[in-house]
């Protein structure tokens, strides 16, 4: 699969190969000792993984350890305003072991955007959102409680200077275990209107309006959500520093 790749994309190496997720079926060592043959060939230069439980991250950091195999040193995961899941468990264990991450779907999946913050929901008329209709219909359970965040965000987001997909995306890469957040844009004019995002910083009071919004570690539309006590330190909750900087 690496060659034909290397064909395809017409170059000698991948930057960066990703297991996009996890394989039951197969050891991890026997997957990160082919990765480390790929690596070690000069074919792949880092590996990383995707959708990886806690758990699964850290025994891919042991059996890396243990058998001398490359350490994986990305992971891509899901997290975006609507969805801070990944705060409780997942992005201060990526940030112990200096992993980076890459969020996607950090506009989760056209909701953070202006066009549903005033159209009542996300267009359906896309294609790959008529594939996964219940997940945008207004009607469905959890929706009606995602266009009322996605207005309240709105509100903050005006009150910057910002659209909603910028401030979204701009969210999502404060914390400081994330490396980078995945936009798909379909023209561009949504190219343009997030780029602004990369030159943006949020500061405390911004954080906490957000905060109030979408509690941290909490995913909205789902019920009975307590988040961990120690995410009501903000430094905490943003992510402290990255572990094994050095400033």
């Amino acid at each position: 699969a690496v060659e034909a790749s290397l064909r395809r994309l017409r170059t000698d190496h991948i930057d960066l190969y990703q297991m996009h997720s996890f394989d039951p079926a197969t050891p991890l060592d026997e997957t990160l000792g082919a990765l480390t043959e790929l690596v070690d060939s000069g074919k792949v230069r880092f590996v990383g993984s995707s959708n990886f439980t806690a758990d699964r991250i850290v025994e891919a950091q042991w059996v890396a350890e243990r058998e001398n195999h490359v350490r994986v040193r990305t992971e891509q995961l899901q997290y975006s305003l609507l969805d801070r899941r990944a705060e409780q468990l997942l992005l201060p264990l990526c940030a112990r072991y200096d992993i980076g991450v890459l969020a996607w779907s950090p506009l989760h999946g056209g909701w953070l955007t202006d066009r549903a913050a005033l159209a009542g929901g996300p267009a359906t008329a896309e294609p790959r959102m008529t594939r996964v209709q219940a997940h945008y219909d207004i009607e469905a359970r959890g929706n009606r409680d995602k266009l009322a965040a996605v207005q309240a965000v709105a509100s903050v987001a005006h009150d910057i200077g910002l659209t909603v997909a910028q401030l979204a995306l701009v969210f999502c890469t404060s914390h400081a275990a994330v490396a980078t957040a995945l936009v798909g844009p379909a023209t561009l004019t949504e190219l343009d209107d997030v780029l602004p995002a990369l030159h943006t910083t949020l500061d405390g009071s911004t954080l906490d309006a957000l905060d109030r919004i979408v509690p941290p570690g909490t995913m909205v539309g789902v019920d009975h959500q307590t988040p961990a006590t120690w995410q009501a330190v903000p430094q905490m909750r943003r992510g402290g520093e990255r572990a094994g900087s050095s400033s």
